[in-house]
């Protein structure tokens, strides 16, 4: 910005923003795979698809990822598999072609192709998720997202690779799945009994569980591109990080959630609010934490405790709070006043925000900083004073150690000066009006800049 006044120097403030500094499975799995039919290929594949969880999913439009398509199959929408629950998935022409008659009809016929060896299968949810995969024959054949871990090894014709444990996934194919004779199940079968005898029925009455917390996260990740959770502080004001929290207790009581938030020198509570009901058990809290723009850059911890009569949970998170740079002034224009040719004449910096005409310089970041400074020539259309005519001074000591002559290019000062609410330094300007100087009405620049310590 500049305003023609006799000989004037227009500062400008510059902000400097640096570069950026599961064993149980929670989802539907792959269960079993028959991917070289004894008989014919066509109608004879198969994949089972099984829901480990307690609550019903909805897989309509999950599609079935192979070496031939990555949308091999897809899965009709609007389908809900119950928890614990099968769905069988096999290829077209299945009901009439299948190796053994007294195998189950699938759930969904559609036209498959799966290779004998060297090859993988894919559960892709709609959104592009891989949710599993379980490959067979050697890695470096198979194509990437269709197998974890190590491949299982290649099994004889007619048998199938299935899981061992439905209740458990290693993400390692070679650890979770084994050669076996086919025994595939679809949504009408019943999950198998252990043995055979009579029953007893157990009964407990169980009070004042302890809640749970079944998820917490940062909101407002500003850097997508880096893993976590990085934020951004605002110069010389407050960032609002949003935390939020789905909280859980089975007694159906409202528990009590509070939460801290710990970095680099700083402690801080959270209020946290029950903003939703999601269900008669589940609720979702959210607090806020102001961050000043001053807090220091570094890892924050955020701790959530829910608690009730019985016993209190914590589950924690984190995320990053980047560092920056930044400096303000209180002044945008100076008139030297009283400049004579031969002479000099000087403005002279202070502590206080409030005089414009006494510069003071403000560490709006949140790093201990040096300063740069730089200039342009004074001029007044074709008549110029020298920009290294010009002196600075962090002390109003012009032949200190804390003083030096305006350049074209950037001399930094070290200063040190600390992140603090309210950490300042003066900043004076001393003038010397060559004796040549034309008579006119000067006017030029001088930016201060934020450098990181």
């Amino acid at each position: 910005m500049k305003k023609e006044l006799a000989i004037a120097v227009c500062l400008l403030a510059m902000v400097i923003l640096p570069s950026f500094c599961n064993a149980a499975a929670d989802h539907v799995i792959i269960s079993e795979v028959l991917y070289d039919p004894a008989g014919t290929e066509t109608g004879g594949e198969a994949v089972e698809l099984y829901n480990p969880t307690d609550s019903a999913t909805d897989i309509g439009d999950y599609a079935l990822s192979t070496e031939s398509s990555a949308t091999d199959v897809t899965i009709p929408a609007g389908t809900v598999l119950e928890a614990r629950t099968f769905y069988l998935v096999a290829d077209a022409g299945w009901s009439s072609s299948r190796d053994n008659a007294s195998w189950p009809e699938a759930d969904h016929e559609e036209a498959m192709t799966m290779s004998n060896s060297d090859a993988g299968v894919a559960l892709v949810h709609p959104n592009g998720t891989i949710l599993d995969a379980v490959g067979w024959g050697d890695a470096a054949g198979i194509n990437a997202g269709l197998f974890e871990g190590t491949p299982v090894s290649l099994v004889a014709s007619g048998n199938s690779i299935r899981r061992a444990d439905l209740g458990n996934d290693t993400d390692d194919n070679s650890a979770d799945f084994a050669e076996s004779l086919p025994d595939l199940a679809n949504s009408s079968t019943s999950m198998p009994e252990e043995g055979s005898g009579e029953s007893i029925t157990l009964e407990v009455e169980v009070q004042n569980n302890a809640p749970g917390v079944d998820a917490l996260a940062v909101l407002g990740d500003e850097d997508n591109m880096t893993a976590g959770v990085q934020i951004i502080p605002v110069p010389e004001g407050t960032k609002d990080v949003i935390v939020s929290a789905e909280v859980s207790d089975s007694d159906g009581a409202e528990p009590t959630v509070t939460a801290t938030v710990a970095g680099p020198d700083l402690v801080k509570n959270v209020t946290m609010t029950k903003t939703a009901g999601i269900s008669n058990t589940t609720w979702l809290f959210n607090g806020t934490i102001p961050m000043m723009f001053y807090d220091s850059p570094g890892s924050y911890n955020v701790t959530l405790t829910a608690g009730d009569a019985s016993a209190n949970t914590t589950f924690s998170t984190g995320f990053e709070y980047l560092s920056m740079a930044a400096v303000s002034l209180d002044a945008t224009s100076l008139q030297f006043t009283g400049a004579s040719l031969g002479g000099t004449a000087e403005i002279t910096g202070d502590f206080a925000l409030s005089t414009a005409d006494s510069p003071t310089v403000r560490n709006i970041g949140n790093t201990q900083l040096d300063l740069g400074l730089y200039g342009t020539d004074l001029v007044d259309g074709a008549k110029n004073i020298s920009i290294d005519n010009v002196k600075y001074s962090f002390d109003n000591d012009f032949g200190s150690g804390l003083a030096g002559t305006v350049g074209k290019s950037m001399a930094v000062q070290s200063l040190g000066l600390a992140n603090a609410a309210d950490s300042v330094i003066s900043l004076g300007f001393q003038l010397f009006v060559p004796a040549a100087t034309q008579n006119g009405n000067y006017t030029g620049s001088v930016t201060v800049v934020a450098v990181s310590s």
